[in-house]
This record gives C-alpha cells, structure tokens and sequence, in this order.
C-alpha cells in the first residue's frame, strides 16, 4: 500500500517542496454573435435571424414577399424581386433577426452586416424608426423611392 507521507517525502528530495498552486480560470472562448457598429448604439444578434447566404436572390425577396400583408407592400416588394438580378454578387442578408438600440431590441426583416443596411416592412416600423437615428442605412419597405437598384447599391459585394 503506498502512503501519501512517505510518497511525498520521497518526492521533495528529487523536485523540492510541494506547493498548492491554484489553478488559473481559463477564458472562454465564445463565437462572434453580434456584430457591433463602429458607434451609433446598434448591434445585430447574428444568432437570431436565419442566414440566407446559399439563398438566390428571388427567394430571399420571396420570403419578405409571403410576410407582408398590404397590398400596397406587396407591389413594391414584388417590383424589387422582379428586378432581384441586380442582387447578383452582393453581400447575402439574414432574414427575420433581432437588433438592439440603445439597450431596446427590435426586428428587421433583413440584415445585411458587411454593409451595415437594414431592411424593414410595415410590420417592424418601430424599429426602422429606432435604427434611422444610428449610422446604419435604413430601408423602408413603403419608401416612395424604394427599387431594387437602390437597395443594391447600398450593398457590400460578397
């Protein structure tokens, strides 16, 4: 049977005297989920929407297309996915995700990081109305400009 005394008395001779080192708390590593603006107060939770990167254009404005309700959004929307080539080689948004102003969290409906533009429909007017006041582009689905090119060109390529 071994005993713990005669081990450790047997061990100072060859190493010295033993200490009790605590052990030190290692970090964390935690993956990227939100991407911050330089300044302004608006952060997007990366997490929370769905990333339409292996999407095709048509069906990302397809999917904005199913959620609207008015008709007169469903024109305007149905304008821009019928003009979505122009989407060709743009950075890809996320769909339907969570953003928070100044401690407040809202909703887009796309969100395209890289270029840091927001897109919005009727339904989440408020928080086109929260993120306006920041640095962030902000496009609303009603805008009396609203076109595809005009959405492209605010946007980042891939």
């Amino acid at each position: 049977i071994l005993d713990r005394k005669l081990a450790a008395s047997f061990l100072r001779e060859w190493i010295g005297e033993m200490q009790r080192v605590e052990k030190e708390p290692t970090p964390v590593e935690r993956p990227q989920t939100v991407a911050e603006t330089d300044s302004g107060g608006l952060s997007v939770d990366t997490e929370s929407g769905m990333n339409m990167q292996d999407s095709s254009w048509p069906s990302i404005w397809e999917n904005i297309l199913a959620n609207v309700s008015s008709s007169e959004e469903k024109t305007a929307l149905a304008e821009v996915a019928s003009n979505a080539a122009v989407f060709e080689g743009k950075e890809k948004p996320l769909f339907d995700c969570e953003f928070n102003v100044y401690g407040e969290d809202f909703y887009c409906d796309l969100a395209w990081i890289q270029s840091k533009v927001l897109f919005f429909t009727e339904e989440n007017e408020d928080g086109y109305d929260a993120a306006r006041e920041t640095e962030w582009k902000c496009i609303k689905s009603l805008s009396t400009d609203l076109t595809a090119q005009l959405i492209a060109d605010t946007l980042k390529g891939e």
